[in-house]
């Protein structure tokens, strides 16, 4: 099994995951990564990255090949995750006072972006898939809410964190169904 890394030098690395070897990398040009996530079902990963653009890395072959990219437009995407048949990202973009704090929905079958929604006040930090059709979202403004990617209407927020919640920077499902934030102070 393997491993991949995304840094701020712009680089991604393959790892072989039994010796702890670099097996393979990769750099392009202002690629500094902020998220990568496995592709269900395909031996990829999907990557966001400051140059805004989101790719999917082959590692098939034992090495890093670019399959796809796709353009996300002015907006920096920090935060992704695959939905669980591979074929859609939600992503989270950089923003203030809701200016472009926006969930993005992409196809990667079609390598196009199928809607952009504000969505917070601040970056969004944190996305996940809970299922097929929800995904939860996490932001600096200190909110946690669940979508229906079907219109993105917001289903709820969850919000019982008290008056003393610092920023999110994280979230994902576990594999016994619930699910993690996490903040800094």
């Amino acid at each position: 099994s393997v491993v991949v890394s995304g840094s701020r030098d712009c680089t991604l690395r393959l790892w072989d995951a039994q010796s702890s070897r670099e097996v393979g990398k990769a750099k392009v040009l202002r690629n500094v990564v902020t998220s990568l996530r496995v592709c269900p079902g395909r031996n990829a990963v999907v990557q966001c990255s400051e140059d805004l653009r989101i790719r999917v890395w082959s590692t098939s072959s034992g090495s890093l090949r670019e399959e796809a990219k796709i353009s996300s437009g002015p907006n920096q995407l920090i935060c992704c995750d695959v939905c669980p048949d591979g074929n859609y990202v939600i992503a989270g973009s950089k923003g203030f006072s809701r200016e472009n704090c926006q969930l993005h929905l992409y196809d990667l079958r079609h390598l196009r972006e199928v809607v952009a929604v504000p969505s917070f006040d601040q970056t969004i930090e944190g996305v996940a898939w809970l299922n097929s059709t929800t995904v939860l979202a996490a932001s600096k403004d200190c909110h946690v809410r669940t979508f229906a990617v079907q219109g993105f209407q917001e289903i709820q927020e969850l919000n019982d964190f008290g008056p003393e919640a610092n920023p999110f920077t994280c979230c994902c499902l576990l594999e016994n169904g619930n699910v993690a934030v996490g903040g800094s102070g």
